[in-house]
């Protein structure tokens, strides 16, 4: 992420850089985490996609519960915007998204994938988030 905001400043000298990383709302569960602190402070905010989680098993699946004060006050904390798109989707992960090379717009909600119109760049990472 530093590498990605130093590079767009580079390109972009004149204008503020801000990142905003768009995930599942399983990201409450380590974002206070060290890692999860280090990783908040290179984004401007997030922008939380609730969804459907695998229960224990095969054909459960559960709605993780979201303490939305507690939410608030993380984002207070770590000066990060915080947006929530609602609505029911299907279980889905990064590793599906990053498996489907072109047809990542997909797996976003409408509201989300009309930000990036075709001809914008998206940068995606492939990485796995550990909890410490």
């Amino acid at each position: 992420l530093q590498a990605i905001r130093e590079k767009y400043q580079r390109l972009h000298e004149n204008r503020k850089i801000e990142l905003y990383w768009i995930c599942g709302d399983d990201v409450f569960t380590w974002i206070e985490k060290p890692k999860g602190v280090e990783t908040m402070a290179e984004v401007s905010g997030l922008i939380v996609q609730r969804r459907l989680h695998k229960g224990t098993t095969k054909d459960s699946f559960y709605k993780e519960e979201l303490d939305e004060t507690k939410i608030r006050a993380i984002g207070l904390r770590l000066n990060l915007a915080i947006s929530f798109i609602y609505g029911e989707l299907p279980h889905f992960s990064s590793t599906l998204v990053r498996n489907a090379p072109g047809r990542w717009r997909s797996f976003l909600p409408q509201s989300v994938a009309s930000f990036f119109p075709e001809s914008n760049l998206v940068i995606t990472i492939n990485s796995k988030v550990r909890n410490p």
